[in-house]
């Protein structure tokens, strides 16, 4: 019983949907005349061409690492011993 409802309602949504998607896209099929009057800039042809520039970059020499502190071994250390009284 629902399919009968709700197969219907599905497709008047998804027809309604398409046919606002066609209304919101469709142009009208008067088109304003051009008027040269008009101030317009044609971006387009007013490009000219560019050369560009490389920058010649000089690698810098990486700074020396520090020398490391001296290390202290500690393999004369021994373990705590711990006596029972």
């Amino acid at each position: 019983m629902r399919f009968f409802v709700v197969t219907p309602l599905s497709f008047c949504i998804v027809f309604s949907v398409f046919w606002l998607m066609q209304w919101m896209i469709s142009s009208s099929s008067e088109l304003p005349p051009r008027d040269d009057n008009v101030a317009m800039v044609d971006f387009i042809r007013a490009l000219t061409d560019s050369e560009t520039e490389n920058k010649q970059r000089q690698a810098k020499e990486p700074p020396k690492p520090k020398i490391p502190p001296m290390t202290v071994s500690y393999t004369h250390l021994t373990l705590p011993t711990i006596y029972s009284v």
